[in-house]
Protein backbone atom coordinates (compact mmCIF):
# COMPACT_ATOMS: atom_id res chain seq x y z
CA UNK A 1 0.00 0.00 0.00
CA UNK A 2 1.16 3.42 -1.15
CA UNK A 3 -0.31 5.33 1.91
CA UNK A 4 -0.99 4.18 5.09
CA UNK A 5 -4.70 3.44 5.16
CA UNK A 6 -4.47 5.11 9.38
CA UNK A 7 -4.31 8.50 7.55
CA UNK A 8 -7.72 7.60 5.13
CA UNK A 9 -9.13 6.69 7.98
CA UNK A 10 -8.19 10.15 9.88
CA UNK A 11 -9.35 12.14 6.79
CA UNK A 12 -12.91 10.30 6.78
CA UNK A 13 -13.14 10.85 9.99
CA UNK A 14 -12.32 14.44 9.69
CA UNK A 15 -15.13 14.76 7.40
CA UNK A 16 -17.41 12.87 9.44
CA UNK A 17 -17.60 10.16 6.13
CA UNK A 18 -18.20 6.60 7.37
CA UNK A 19 -16.99 4.03 4.78
CA UNK A 20 -21.01 4.00 2.94
CA UNK A 21 -20.81 7.76 1.93
CA UNK A 22 -17.28 7.34 0.49
CA UNK A 23 -18.45 4.30 -1.20
CA UNK A 24 -21.56 6.66 -2.72
CA UNK A 25 -19.06 9.17 -3.39
CA UNK A 26 -16.39 6.64 -5.44
CA UNK A 27 -19.16 4.97 -6.92
CA UNK A 28 -17.12 1.67 -5.46
CA UNK A 29 -18.85 -1.09 -3.95
CA UNK A 30 -19.38 -1.14 -0.32
CA UNK A 31 -17.54 -4.44 0.32
CA UNK A 32 -15.05 -3.22 -2.06
CA UNK A 33 -14.29 -0.36 0.05
CA UNK A 34 -14.84 -2.30 3.66
CA UNK A 35 -12.06 -4.84 2.23
CA UNK A 36 -9.76 -1.81 1.66
CA UNK A 37 -10.31 -0.23 4.71
CA UNK A 38 -10.09 -3.33 7.28
CA UNK A 39 -6.69 -4.20 5.03
CA UNK A 40 -8.36 -7.67 3.75
CA UNK A 41 -7.09 -6.32 0.60
CA UNK A 42 -4.33 -4.00 -1.21
CA UNK A 43 -5.93 -0.57 -2.77
CA UNK A 44 -4.69 -0.38 -6.45
CA UNK A 45 -3.31 2.45 -7.11
CA UNK A 46 -6.01 3.86 -9.57
CA UNK A 47 -8.54 3.15 -7.24
CA UNK A 48 -6.49 4.99 -4.64
CA UNK A 49 -6.67 7.79 -6.48
CA UNK A 50 -9.92 7.52 -6.58
CA UNK A 51 -10.78 7.41 -3.25
CA UNK A 52 -8.43 10.59 -2.31
CA UNK A 53 -10.13 11.99 -5.34
CA UNK A 54 -13.23 11.88 -2.72
CA UNK A 55 -11.90 12.54 0.36
CA UNK A 56 -9.47 15.53 -1.07
CA UNK A 57 -11.30 17.24 -3.82
CA UNK A 58 -9.14 19.93 -4.78
CA UNK A 59 -5.77 18.90 -7.30
CA UNK A 60 -3.41 20.96 -5.36
CA UNK A 61 -4.61 19.57 -2.02
CA UNK A 62 -4.56 16.00 -3.13
CA UNK A 63 -1.15 16.63 -4.56
CA UNK A 64 0.29 17.93 -1.59
CA UNK A 65 -1.20 15.08 0.43
CA UNK A 66 0.38 12.17 -1.93
CA UNK A 67 3.65 14.29 -1.35
CA UNK A 68 3.66 14.40 2.05
CA UNK A 69 2.95 10.82 2.65
CA UNK A 70 4.37 8.84 -0.11
CA UNK A 71 7.05 11.00 -2.14
CA UNK A 72 8.28 8.48 -4.33
CA UNK A 73 4.59 7.56 -5.68
CA UNK A 74 3.87 11.30 -5.99
CA UNK A 75 7.38 10.99 -8.37
CA UNK A 76 5.26 8.35 -10.90
CA UNK A 77 2.21 9.92 -10.72
CA UNK A 78 4.19 13.23 -11.99
CA UNK A 79 5.82 11.26 -14.62
CA UNK A 80 2.87 9.46 -15.77
CA UNK A 81 1.01 12.34 -15.81
CA UNK A 82 4.02 14.43 -17.92
CA UNK A 83 4.05 11.29 -20.47
CA UNK A 84 -0.08 11.35 -20.83
CA UNK A 85 0.68 14.99 -21.32
CA UNK A 86 3.30 14.50 -23.78
CA UNK A 87 1.48 11.94 -25.79
CA UNK A 88 -1.70 13.18 -26.10
CA UNK A 89 -2.41 14.37 -29.78
CA UNK A 90 0.37 13.34 -30.58
CA UNK A 91 0.78 10.30 -33.00
CA UNK A 92 3.88 8.11 -34.50
CA UNK A 93 3.60 9.84 -37.61
CA UNK A 94 3.92 13.33 -35.99
CA UNK A 95 6.74 11.62 -33.71
CA UNK A 96 8.69 10.73 -36.90
CA UNK A 97 8.10 13.17 -38.83
CA UNK A 98 9.38 15.40 -35.99
CA UNK A 99 12.68 13.71 -35.69
CA UNK A 100 13.40 13.68 -39.21
CA UNK A 101 12.89 16.96 -39.96
CA UNK A 102 14.83 17.87 -36.52
CA UNK A 103 17.63 15.95 -38.11
CA UNK A 104 17.50 17.85 -41.30
CA UNK A 105 16.72 14.51 -43.43
CA UNK A 106 14.58 14.24 -46.60
CA UNK A 107 12.15 11.31 -47.05
CA UNK A 108 14.71 10.51 -50.05
CA UNK A 109 17.37 10.16 -47.97
CA UNK A 110 15.36 8.20 -45.12
CA UNK A 111 13.78 5.94 -47.74
CA UNK A 112 17.93 5.19 -49.35
CA UNK A 113 19.10 4.32 -45.68
CA UNK A 114 16.09 2.60 -44.12
CA UNK A 115 15.02 0.60 -47.29
CA UNK A 116 11.60 1.82 -46.34
CA UNK A 117 10.00 3.28 -49.83
CA UNK A 118 9.33 6.78 -49.59
CA UNK A 119 5.30 5.99 -50.44
CA UNK A 120 5.22 3.92 -47.19
CA UNK A 121 7.53 6.61 -45.07
CA UNK A 122 5.16 9.00 -46.48
CA UNK A 123 2.09 7.02 -45.16
CA UNK A 124 3.27 6.34 -42.17
CA UNK A 125 4.29 10.54 -41.36
CA UNK A 126 0.89 11.40 -42.50
CA UNK A 127 -0.95 8.78 -40.24
CA UNK A 128 -2.40 6.78 -43.29
CA UNK A 129 -0.57 3.29 -42.46
CA UNK A 130 0.69 2.48 -38.86
CA UNK A 131 4.19 1.14 -38.99
CA UNK A 132 4.77 -2.07 -37.57
CA UNK A 133 7.35 -2.60 -34.61
CA UNK A 134 10.25 -3.93 -36.99
CA UNK A 135 9.55 -0.54 -39.22
CA UNK A 136 9.56 1.88 -36.46
CA UNK A 137 13.04 0.35 -35.10
CA UNK A 138 14.23 0.70 -38.62
CA UNK A 139 13.13 4.58 -38.84
CA UNK A 140 14.58 6.03 -35.60
CA UNK A 141 17.65 3.69 -36.06
CA UNK A 142 18.61 6.19 -38.96
CA UNK A 143 18.13 9.06 -36.30
CA UNK A 144 21.29 7.68 -34.39
CA UNK A 145 19.01 8.64 -30.88
CA UNK A 146 21.12 8.32 -27.86
CA UNK A 147 19.38 5.12 -25.64
CA UNK A 148 16.80 7.56 -23.48
CA UNK A 149 15.83 8.93 -26.50
CA UNK A 150 15.40 5.33 -28.30
CA UNK A 151 13.31 4.17 -25.11
CA UNK A 152 11.44 7.06 -24.78
CA UNK A 153 10.17 6.68 -28.64
CA UNK A 154 9.50 3.29 -28.07
CA UNK A 155 7.11 4.14 -24.97
CA UNK A 156 5.44 6.28 -27.01
CA UNK A 157 4.86 4.09 -30.13
CA UNK A 158 3.55 1.34 -27.40
CA UNK A 159 1.35 3.93 -26.33
CA UNK A 160 0.11 4.64 -29.37
CA UNK A 161 0.10 1.30 -30.71
CA UNK A 162 -2.36 0.11 -27.95
CA UNK A 163 -4.56 3.46 -28.48
CA UNK A 164 -4.31 2.15 -32.36
CA UNK A 165 -5.35 -1.61 -31.78
CA UNK A 166 -7.94 -0.04 -29.57
CA UNK A 167 -9.58 2.07 -32.34
CA UNK A 168 -9.21 -1.07 -34.97
CA UNK A 169 -11.49 -3.09 -32.46
CA UNK A 170 -14.08 -0.37 -31.93
CA UNK A 171 -14.58 0.16 -36.01
CA UNK A 172 -14.75 -3.57 -36.28
CA UNK A 173 -17.28 -4.08 -33.80
CA UNK A 174 -18.81 -0.79 -35.38
CA UNK A 175 -19.18 -2.16 -38.72
CA UNK A 176 -20.21 -5.99 -37.20
CA UNK A 177 -17.27 -7.53 -38.19
CA UNK A 178 -16.10 -10.64 -35.94
CA UNK A 179 -12.36 -10.34 -34.89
Amino acid sequence: MKIDINVLKDYLNMKSWSLQVLALKTGLPLTTIQNYFYEKTKIPDDRLLLILSAIIPDKNDRELFIKTYNEEWYLELKEQEKFNHAIKGLTVGRHLKVLRIKRDLTLSILSKVSGITIASLSRIENDKQFPSRATFLSIINVYGLNVSDKNRSLDIYESLREIHLRNLRIEKKERGENK
